[in-house]
């Protein structure tokens, strides 16, 4: 049987293999990660009751809404890029 490979460590490669061992007890699991593979957790991410400083943003044209609006794949409204 292959295993299943999660890249990374910390809380979310943690979570990651926890939630695989769940759906299937019996698959090997393989973590690969550049640290020592010690559970730890990392500060939020969240800004919450924070309020964005959007004037540089607006003023280069992108599209602004509660902070920088982005698509599924986290690219913003850029009016000058040429991609």
């Amino acid at each position: 049987m292959k295993p299943i490979i999660s890249t990374g460590t910390g809380l979310a490669g943690y979570t990651v293999a926890r939630e695989y061992r769940r759906l299937d007890p019996r698959r090997p699991l393989l973590l690969i990660s550049c640290d020592d593979g010690a559970l730890y957790s990392r500060p939020m991410l969240s800004a919450v009751g924070l309020k964005p400083d959007l004037q540089l943003a607006q003023a280069t044209g992108l599209k602004c809404h509660r902070g920088i609006v982005c698509d599924p794949f986290l690219r913003a409204s850029d009016p000058h890029s040429t991609r």
